[in-house]
């Protein structure tokens, strides 16, 4: 039976050693078995890895751009705005409601989208300039 054993650990061994070159197995007279892994990592996956932080790094940078021009447009929106907005509200017609009524309406149409685009700007400026700090920390191996 003892014997048993130790041919059916050399026979696995032999098998482990043929199956995967990487790997060394040693017995010893114990009968017990320790494996030792000696991994070779190949070009190709470093270039992989490469290829997705670089791809995270374009994303990053897309997303602070795309956060940059929302936060642009609204502030535009806004700074456009307010002066039609205060025209409007000085307007002397035929009666004074004329005036509140026409910067109302140029505000509601002018502020609204301005507002839409810096509530989605600014988070998005924020997101994009915190992933490209860090990845701009993973690229310089910190």
């Amino acid at each position: 039976m003892r014997y048993h054993n130790l041919l059916c650990a050399i026979f696995f061994a032999l098998c482990v050693v043929q199956l995967n070159a990487q790997h060394t197995l040693t017995i010893s007279a114990n009968n017990t078995t320790r494996v030792d892994k000696n991994y070779t990592i190949a070009k190709s996956y470093f270039q992989a890895e490469n290829t997705i932080l670089d791809k995270e790094a374009r994303k990053a940078k897309r997303l602070k751009i795309t956060g940059l021009v929302f936060t642009g447009l609204g502030a535009a929106g806004i700074l456009t705005t307010t002066p039609f907005v205060v025209i409007y509200k000085r307007v002397d017609g035929k009666s004074q409601s004329f005036g509140d009524v026409a910067a109302a309406v140029v505000g509601s149409c002018g502020y609204i989208p301005s507002l839409a685009c810096l509530s989605v700007g600014i988070p998005l400026t924020i997101t994009g300039y915190k992933k490209s700090k860090k990845q701009a920390i993973v690229h310089s191996g910190l």
